[in-house]
């Protein structure tokens, strides 16, 4: 941390991070929430664009959380790891 950026932040004891390549350590069950997130992922039309032709936003997050719900032992989940801070 540098001087410029002021005091440490009091009472942070962890931080938890979707992706990458470190092993899960926890998993949220987001399956009775999984339409929502596509319909907020198909709503970034940029993002998708940027993706190329043929990303389908729902097969996308439907098989990531799929994976990760497999995992998890539901249907759908989020995958995080846990840093201690």
């Amino acid at each position: 941390m540098a001087p410029e950026d002021g005091e440490p932040r009091q009472g942070i004891t962890s931080a938890y991070i979707s992706g990458g390549e470190a092993a899960a350590t926890h998993f949220v069950d987001v399956g009775n929430t999984i339409e929502l997130g596509v319909a907020f992922l198909a709503e970034h039309k940029a993002n998708i664009n940027g993706l190329g032709a043929g990303f389908d936003p729902d097969q996308f997050l439907r098989g990531t959380a799929g994976f990760a719900g497999l995992a998890a032992g539901c249907d759908y989940a989020v995958s995080l790891r846990r840093f201690q801070v």
